[in-house]
């Protein structure tokens, strides 16, 4: 299957991706943890990232 001409020259195979929101960047997972705090608890999650993966579930349902 072949794209239509219009696409291909829309979306060139040098064009890169999109960077990401600056508070997008922010890794949750395997981040360092201050040594008060017990290990196997995770850093609370900034109000950005939870109302992303609030509407993530919204939209996309798993099953």
């Amino acid at each position: 299957q072949t794209w239509p001409p219009t696409t291909q020259k829309e979306f060139s195979q040098t064009d890169k991706p999109p960077f990401l929101p600056p508070h997008l960047l922010n890794i949750i997972l395997n981040k360092d943890t201050a040594a008060h705090y017990e290990p196997a608890l995770l850093p609370e999650p900034n109000h950005v990232m939870l109302k992303h993966l609030y509407a993530l579930s919204i939209r996309v349902r798993f099953n």
